[in-house]
Order: structure tokens, then C-alpha cells, then sequence
């Protein structure tokens, strides 16, 4: 079993980020050492572009035709090297990828071991993936180019759990469109029909990943979690079959789902309303000064004010 690509491609690019020409020394040169500490992810951000880190699962399992564009290529590595940064970040994080190297050969492969070595911290690769979405939104959120501001990542978010549905009443003649939250749609349509609508959802909630600020991301990925928990659950438990045990764990499954949802629902109007305070108390600040300024302010701010 040989070690991931992206691991390869991630310790490549933090040694030369960290050495860069030193790495090798040609005959009769002198070397002058700079001791500021240089920025390990200046490459990766560059490489990025702008474009979002890939996920865990794909960088795991790279399509070798795709890596043959240089673009796509160029999003690999900022990636990798993203992500071979945070996991060496901390001591326990340079043990575990150590020990997942020197286990890489007991093992059929690279995954298997790598969750073994860093079993006091993931206990699936889904919790992995959470745990990579979260920190690359720490570290791109530092470039401000990357980051969108906090109301358009919640509003945006709140979009990601509508979806438009058609019912048809008895005696209805044409079907009334309306949209409803995602419990809903799970609750009033068939499996067979809101399946590709929640994958579509975690596509675009994966997205979102790479914008939202840090305090906002984790109902982010509560949401993914929860969608992605359901679907998985769902399409493998043989969801289409009309046995009487599979219709019951499907009941149970959408029950829990649509409870789980309820909450982040409630979670994500919370902040949508607490968000929304201090900008409709600012608008009227705002309008109260510019209508009537203080009386002993200068001529000079009076009429900086009134412009």
C-alpha cells in the first residue's frame, strides 16, 4: 500500500514553502538564512485561487483524468497542502500521521490505517470530513477574498433548506406549488423522489463549506451531517423494498431526521434573527443622526453628516 497522494503532495509543498532553495545546496553557494518563520500556506492559497479545497473522500480518491488539467491539479495541491498543514498543526496530529505511515504496509489501505492511527480523534471518515471542512474554513477564512460576511453565508444557507414541492389535492384540478423546509419534503414526498433533491442539497452544502465564516460553519455541517446520515441510511437499508422490518427502521430513520432538522431549523432562525438586530438597530441610528445632529457638534461635521 503506498502512501495517499495527497499526503505526498502535501509534505512536498510544506518542505519547499518552509526551505524552498535551501532544500538543496549547489556547490560553492552561500546561503543567507532568513530567521522570520515564512507563511507554510501562502503556496496553497495561491494554488487555490479562490476555488474551495477539495473534500476528504475526493482527495482520497482522486480521478487521475481530472488530475491532468492544470487547473485541476493546481485545487489538488493547494488542498493537500492545506490539509497535510492541519493535521501536522498539533503533537498529537504528527504522531498519529506518523504512526499511519509506519502502519500503511498491515493494512489493505491507506484509510484503514489512517483512521487507526488517529483513533483517539475519528472514529469514521465522516468524522473526518467534518473535522476538514471545519479547519479549512479556520485557515481560508484569513483571506478576506475567500470569506463571505456572515448574513449573506446565513441567508444563503437558509435557501439550502427550501425546496420547491408539487401536491395535488383530491378534487384539485392542477397542482399547487409551494416551497417547504426539508423536514417536510421528507415527510410529504417518497424516497424515491426527494432523493435526488437532498444529494444535490449536500453538493451545495459542501460548497458552502469553503465560504462561511467559522462561527457559522458548524450548522453547516450539522445540516450535511444529518442529510447525509439519512440518505446513506435510506438507499443501503434496501429503502425501496416493501418488507415490514425495512418499513419500520425507515419510519424510525425519518422520525429522528425530520426531529434533527426542526432543531437546526430553529438554531439557524435564531441566528438569522440575531444577525438581522444589530443592522435594523444600526439603519435606525443611523437615520436618527443624520435627521437631527447634535446642536454643538463643528460646522465642518454638520455638514459631513447632512451630505
Amino acid at each position: 500500500v503506498q502512501t495517499p497522494l495527497w499526503l505526498n503532495e502535501g509534505l512536498a509543498g510544506l518542505l519547499i514553502a518552509e526551505h524552498g532553495r535551501r532544500l538543496v545546496v549547489e556547490d560553492h553557494t552561500w546561503m543567507h538564512r532568513n530567521e522570520r518563520r515564512p507563511d507554510l500556506l501562502r503556496e496553497a492559497r495561491a494554488l487555490l485561487d479562490g476555488k474551495q479545497p477539495w473534500t476528504f473522500s475526493n482527495m482520497g480518491l482522486p480521478d487521475p483524468s481530472e488530475l491532468r488539467k492544470p487547473a485541476v491539479w493546481e485545487q489538488f495541491q493547494g488542498s493537500a497542502i492545506l490539509l497535510t498543514h492541519e493535521l501536522l498543526s498539533d503533537p498529537a496530529g504528527k504522531t498519529g500521521l506518523r504512526n499511519a505511515i509506519q502502519i500503511l504496509s498491515q493494512h489493505l489501505n491507506w484509510q484503514t490505517a489512517f483512521l487507526k492511527a488517529f483513533s483517539g480523534r475519528f472514529l469514521s471518515l465522516l468524522e473526518v470530513e467534518k473535522w476538514w471542512a471545519v479547519n479549512a474554513s479556520y485557515v481560508m477564512a484569513r483571506d478576506a477574498s475567500f470569506q463571505w460576511r456572515a448574513d449573506v453565508a446565513l441567508e444563503h444557507l437558509d435557501e439550502l433548506t427550501l425546496e420547491t414541492i408539487r401536491t395535488q389535492d383530491v378534487g384539485e384540478n392542477r397542482p399547487t406549488v409551494k416551497e417547504v423546509r426539508l423536514g417536510e419534503l421528507i415527510t410529504q414526498t417518497d424516497f424515491s423522489v426527494h432523493e435526488e433533491a437532498l444529494n444535490q442539497k449536500l453538493v451545495q452544502l459542501r460548497r458552502l463549506y469553503a465560504h462561511a465564516p467559522a462561527d457559522i460553519l458548524p450548522l453547516a455541517v450539522d445540516y450535511y451531517e444529518t442529510l447525509n446520515r439519512y440518505v446513506e441510511t435510506r438507499a443501503g437499508s434496501g429503502a425501496r423494498s416493501r418488507g415490514n422490518a425495512v418499513f419500520g427502521q425507515n419510519r424510525v430513520m425519518i422520525r429522528q431526521t425530520v426531529k434533527r432538522l426542526e432543531e437546526l431549523d430553529a438554531r439557524l432562525a435564531r441566528s438569522l434573527e440575531i444577525l438581522r438586530q444589530p443592522v435594523a438597530s444600526a439603519n435606525v441610528a443611523n437615520r436618527e443622526t443624520t435627521t437631527n445632529p447634535p446642536s454643538d457638534l463643528p460646522k465642518s461635521r454638520l455638514r459631513g453628516i447632512r451630505r
